[in-house]
């Protein structure tokens, strides 16, 4: 687990990423805290091979670089996807890359803007401790391809901007966690979700024991794969609380 507390007093971050049952970890998670805005790339890289890594790589670094200058996740995903077209250009027929990702700015003064394309999946978490789903998973129908290579048609990539005071801590996090929670189109299952996660990483938990507390889920799962999770404290209400 690493926690890393970017300058400004804004938030805390706690995140780590397991290969689980893969030989290889092809998700990245990139913090930008050099310009306005505090930023956090997660990309997951479709398959297990060094090609999809690499993809992962240049989209978090790229995206979180251009998030954190401008505030903007969706030119970050566009800035991304420039990247990796180019580096997908001339390599030999299915040595090309792929990966999902989601990019979060915070900013104290303009909020909490998301950009997605894929299913790595963003929840706020409220000051009494519910949990709401910020980003939708994948595209209708389920088969839609969504990642940083693929637009479709359609608003390509998926944003939302949300008030900062609306939550005390954000939870970010690969497939491999979050295809053992998410729902498919099940109110049911969405409040069986959003329960587990607020007993799993509501505020009650600290958020180092949150981020091992969901780290074991995607490790304790019938079929392994990378995961990467992120919970981030945002500090301001906190403050306020004291």
């Amino acid at each position: 687990m690493i926690a890393h507390s970017p300058p400004g007093e804004l938030a805390v971050l706690y995140y780590d990423s397991i290969a689980g049952g893969r030989r290889r970890n092809a998700d990245y998670l990139h913090i930008c805290d050099g310009g306005p805005s505090l930023a956090i790339a997660v990309a997951d890289g479709e398959g297990d091979h060094a090609d999809a890594a690499e993809c992962a790589q240049i989209t978090a670094q790229i995206a979180a670089a251009v998030a954190s200058s401008t505030g903007n996740p969706v030119e970050a995903l566009r800035a991304a996807k420039t990247y990796v077209d180019e580096r997908n250009l001339p390599v030999p027929p299915g040595q090309e890359g792929a990966s999902t990702a989601t990019v979060v700015a915070i900013n104290r003064y303009s909020g909490i803007s998301l950009a997605w394309a894929g299913d790595t999946a963003v929840w706020g978490v409220t000051p009494s401790s519910d949990v709401e789903m910020l980003t939708v998973p994948s595209c209708p129908p389920w088969a839609t391809p969504c990642n940083v290579s693929q637009s479709h048609g359609g608003l390509w990539p998926h944003s939302r901007t949300v008030a900062i005071e609306r939550f005390v801590r954000l939870i970010v996090a690969t497939s491999g966690l979050t295809a053992h929670l998410l729902p498919r189109d099940d109110d049911e299952r969405l409040i069986a979700l959003t329960d587990r996660l607020s007993k799993l990483a509501g505020i009650y938990q600290e958020g180092g024991y949150a981020l091992a507390q969901l780290l074991w889920r995607a490790e304790s799962s019938r079929d392994r794969g990378n995961a990467t999770v992120a919970v981030i404290d945002l500090l301001d209400h906190y403050r306020e609380g004291k």
